[in-house]
């Protein structure tokens, strides 16, 4: 899995925040204007750490939003494995794939050229 791209992304991070929240705050039964004080906030976020249940429930969470469903197993594509930015588009990344190919087959054809001309 390319985790640098992943969390990269800032949909990542306001998924993983929101999803926490709401993991936390439908196990405690707590709705937003439940939330008058930071002390309530605190206590909360201590119990959600305290509860095993609340922690593992998390846990899934988190790594559900890690696994790309557009492939099959738990692998990322090859193109984002590939991937070194998160500005780059699958086809900036087979272009540049394509174009490292093609470096090495004309690599492999002068050396080839090489060997001939040594042993002719």
């Amino acid at each position: 899995m390319n985790w640098k791209i992943k969390v990269q992304n800032p949909a990542f991070w306001i998924s993983m925040v929101i999803g926490i929240a709401v993991i936390i705050g439908t196990y405690f039964g707590i709705s937003a204007p439940d939330l008058t004080s930071w002390l309530i906030v605190t206590n909360t976020l201590g119990a959600a750490i305290a509860s095993p249940y609340v922690c593992l429930t998390i846990l899934i969470y988190v790594l559900g939003l890690f696994i790309d469903l557009s492939t099959i197993g738990f692998k990322d594509s090859a193109v984002t494995i590939a991937k070194t930015s998160i500005d780059q588009t699958a086809q900036d990344v087979i272009n540049l794939q394509l174009k490292q190919a093609s470096l090495k087959a004309q690599e492999a054809t002068a050396l080839k050229d090489t060997y001939t001309e040594k042993v002719v």
